[in-house]
């Protein structure tokens, strides 16, 4: 083979290998530009999920805690297991929370070991539901603290939190929130055009019970898609290594990437997202890409030849002429070479010497930059673990920079510019009144501010804001800096503590009140017995045809009304002891109607409708007219220009259709108490809330907010319920309903004559009363009856009668509150020294001077002044028949 064809076959293997190379070279850069945007794209999305995850899951663990803080009465509710109230006070804020946010599944109380109590979701079938096979239940349950975590259930996928609640200290079981993990798939396709959905390993899907959602089966994992769906028709998405791998679905091609992100609350991961990325397009080009390089290699590859056949002739006869030239240079050149080598000795020494000084630049330069992109690395950590929102603004309020605090109380996945703070937080067209940050430019100093701002759920926010201006070297203003700290817990914590303040200095007054009151009526009660007493003895001496006798009948009368003022006048002081005694409601209703009208006033009518039948019922006179004076009050102040008051009362039979409407009735015959207004009426919102403690909508100073709750609280007492209807602009009615007893009239008063009956037949009678006209009174009823009496106005002067006639003595009658002592005490040691003593006690106190409970407990007899003369004879007349009975048993 000649040089000529040599030299042909050299230069066409060097063309074709280059242009292989080339080839190659193009297609290898494209599939790693395509997995280089993949493993990006991969990363990105991963680094979304886990942003929306903590947006969409996080705010609950806080929340559920907040819950049981702002609402002591829900806990109260639990820890009583009153499944009724703890419904009505929860539901509102479930509502709330399933408005605020369409995923949020359930809200569960679950007893200690853990049994439903209540479901929110589904009131109805809360009775027998039991999750003791939950293992989070059985964790908080062992732990005592917080978990969290996504578990499989009848309602799919949630992420759960579940919280301890504990009441004086005391675990009472815990309370969990629900929301369901579809909420990822919701938010990815509202701001990414994937196709995704959820995974979970089959193992843990088999352990679920009850579990309803349509799945599609995938390897070893499951898929929560619909039959049908993109998923389905996919096939098998999964590898045993969790890679991604390519599919064909259609005339599409996609990537499948599988991303755990899904843990229970043990921190073991059960499932996560499965993504399905279109690469339908990208693969097109890359088809595109081979088919263009392989042709424009064979292109090049024949104009090579064309053009090597066409001028190698000439190249190589000038080659060869250029040859015979080249060989006299040749000697030219080793002539020269000695002394080339010597200079390129000594360039080659100079260049390792330069080469040395720019490595140790390099160097240093590579160090130095390292180091600045540590601090910037700590700067940017510093910024983003601010807890506090940090805003960098622009001299024209342009949005620069924010930190990681920003973007999730505000949502952002980014920085919202290079729109204005005022256009992207407030909506507005111009810079706010008052801005800090404009302040801060102007003033080339630090600015502080309040604000008010809306958040993505529409609830008001208050921000305290700090806007410091930026210098540059020459010390002119570059930009602000806005550090914003929400205040709006605070802010609420004052304004509830102030309220809260002015309530309890307001309940202060009212206490002071009712004292006074029950001062006032401790002496109104002696006077009465006293007056009461010996009119009944005028009464006893004289005939009812003399005409004085009508003048004492008619001072009789009045005393017993001024007694029954008396006792209207302690309704204010909440201080009488509870007693139970069959009752007419009709007969209460009537016996308020004087003092509401005195208490409302001339501009609002009073109207009374009772029952046909006796509206009889068991409970407490003072505290049932309590509950009407209350709801009157609350009446009048509905009434500002006037208006109508109703107090009615009806028999009522609660059927099975009234129970299921209102959960916390009972089925049986009861007393129904109404008071309807026809004032402004009350909200919805207002109407969740009425029977709180301190909740008012009256102005300051104007209210406690404690008078409904006293009534819901007798009205429980007496094992009732009460029901509120209003409309704004169209009043509110009030019903009571207790239960009713049976029969139609109340017992019979025994006939006064029978009193007189009650004859001694000599025994001996210790007196102990401080008030010298009632203690003569009784003394004198007694002796009159037959009795031989002892009187004493003091503790000690008491003690002394007792040593000197011990054995002698058949009765105490004592006073509770005396000047030197208390008659319970005097009681305590003359029982002592004669335990069959028959003791009676009295008092015209209502409040706990009157020691009610040590008297009851101890099963003393009391009497409550002012008492009649036929109370005070049946009580010793019991007294001493007890006295003898037990003397004659033993």
């Amino acid at each position: 083979m000649n040089i000529y064809k040599k030299t042909i076959f050299i230069i066409s293997l060097i063309i074709i290998f280059l242009a292989c190379f080339f080839l190659v070279q193009g297609l290898t850069n494209y599939h790693n530009q395509l997995r280089l945007r993949s493993d990006r794209d991969k990363r990105q999305i991963f680094s979304d999920i886990k942003e929306i995850e903590y947006v969409a899951f996080t705010p609950y663990t806080q929340r559920i805690k907040s819950l049981l803080t702002i609402h002591p009465e829900i806990v109260r509710a639990f820890a009583k297991q009153d499944r009724q109230a703890l419904y009505r006070l929860s539901l509102p804020i479930f509502r709330a929370m399933r408005d605020e946010n369409p995923f949020f599944r359930i809200m569960h109380f679950h007893l200690p070991g853990g049994d439903l109590f209540v479901d929110m979701y589904q009131p109805v079938d809360n009775q027998g539901y039991i999750h003791t096979q939950r293992p989070i239940l059985q964790a908080v349950d062992r732990d005592k603290i917080q978990k969290t975590g996504f578990e499989i259930g009848y309602y799919g996928a949630l992420w759960r939190v579940v919280q301890p609640v504990f009441y004086n200290e005391r675990f009472v079981g815990s309370v969990e929130f629900g929301v369901n993990a579809e909420q990822l798939i919701d938010i990815l396709k509202n701001n990414f055009d994937l196709s995704a959905a959820l995974y979970f390993m089959s193992s843990r899907w088999e352990k679920a019970e009850g579990v309803t959602r349509p799945f599609i089966r995938s390897g070893n994992s499951i898929i929560l898609a619909q039959p049908g769906s993109l998923f389905e028709r996919a096939g098998p998405v999964f590898r045993s290594g969790g890679d991604e791998i390519k599919i064909r679905v259609g005339d599409r091609r996609y990537l499948a990437s599988a991303i755990p992100i899904f843990s229970n609350y043990q921190g073991d991961t059960i499932g996560g997202l499965v993504v399905l990325e279109d690469i339908t397009g990208l693969i097109k080009d890359a088809n595109r890409f081979l088919v263009r390089s392989v042709a424009i290699t064979v292109l090049v590859l024949f104009v090579s030849f064309m053009v090597l056949f066409l001028v190698f002739y000439g190249l190589v006869n000038r080659m060869e002429a250029y040859r015979r030239g080249q060989l006299g240079l040749i000697r030219k050149i080793e002539e020269n070479k000695h002394s080339l080598e010597l200079k390129v000795q000594e360039r080659t020494q100079m260049l390792l010497e330069a080469n040395e000084r720019l490595e140790k630049e390099v160097k240093e330069h590579k160090e130095a930059k390292e180091a600045i992109l540590r601090h910037e690395l700590f700067l940017e950590s510093v910024f983003n673990g601010i807890q506090d929102e940090i805003l960098v603004l622009g001299l024209d309020l342009t949005i620069q920079a924010g930190n990681q605090s920003l973007y999730r109380q505000n949502r952002l996945f980014s920085v919202p510019g290079p729109n204005k703070c005022f256009e992207v937080f407030f909506s507005r067209t111009e810079p706010c009144d008052g801005c800090p940050a404009l302040m801060a430019i102007s003033s080339r100093s630090l600015q502080r501010a309040q604000v008010e701002r809306q958040d993505l759920s529409g609830n008001i926010r208050y921000l305290e804001v700090f806007a410091y201006p930026v210098f540059d070297e020459k010390k002119a203003v570059i930009g602000v800096v806005e550090f914003l700290r929400d205040i709006t817990e605070k802010k609420k914590t004052e304004e509830e503590k102030e309220r809260i303040q002015d309530q309890l200095i307001h309940a202060q007054k009212m206490e002071a009140v009712g004292t006074l009151a029950g001062g006032v009526a401790h002496d109104f009660n002696n006077m009465l017995t006293a007056i009461q007493g010996f009119v009944e003895l005028s009464l006893m001496q004289v005939a009812p045809t003399e005409p004085i006798y009508r003048n004492l009948k008619q001072i009789h009368r009045t005393a017993l009304r001024a007694a029954d003022v008396v006792r209207q006048l302690l309704l204010f002081s909440r201080r009488q002891p509870m007693r139970h005694e069959p009752l007419d409601m009709n007969r209460i209703v009537e016996g308020m109607r004087k003092m509401l009208e005195r208490l409302i006033g001339e501009d609002i009518f009073i109207e009374t409708r009772p029952s046909d039948k006796p509206a009889l019922l068991e409970g407490d006179r003072g505290n049932l007219e309590q509950v009407i004076m209350n709801l009157a009050l609350n009446a009048r102040d509905a009434m500002e220009e006037g208006g109508k008051i109703i107090v009615s009362t009806s028999l009522v039979t609660i059927g099975k259709e009234y129970c299921d409407q209102y959960p916390y009735a009972r089925l049986g015959y009861f007393v129904r108490l109404a008071v309807e207004d026809t004032g402004k009426g009350m909200s919805p919102e207002i109407l969740d809330h009425i029977f709180e403690p301190f909740f008012t909508t009256k102005g300051q100073g104007k209210g406690t907010g404690l008078g409904l709750a006293v009534v819901y609280g007798i009205v429980k007492e007496h094992q009732g319920w009460i029901n509120c209807h209003s409309r704004e602009g169209e009043g509110t009615i009030f019903e009571v309903f207790l239960p009713a007893l049976s029969g139609d009239l109340l017992p019979e008063a025994k006939n006064d004559d029978v009193t007189y009956s009650c004859k001694g037949k000599g025994q001996r009678i210790l007196i102990l009363e401080d008030d010298e006209a009632v203690r003569r009174m009784a003394a004198t009823v007694l002796q009159n009856a037959g009795y031989h009496v002892f009187e004493a106005g003091t503790v000690k002067d008491a003690f002394e009668l007792f040593e000197r006639h011990k054995d002698g003595l058949d009765l105490l009658f004592s006073d509770v509150v005396l000047p030197d002592g208390n008659g319970l005490s005097l009681v305590e040691k003359i029982l002592n020294a004669r335990p069959q003593l028959p003791v009676i006690m009295a008092s015209g106190y209502t409040d706990d001077r009157s020691l009610w409970k040590d008297i009851n407990a101890r099963k003393l007899t009391f009497l409550r002044k002012p008492y009649k003369l036929k109370e005070l004879l049946i009580s010793v007349n019991e007294g001493l028949a007890r006295a003898w009975h037990n003397a004659h048993s033993q």
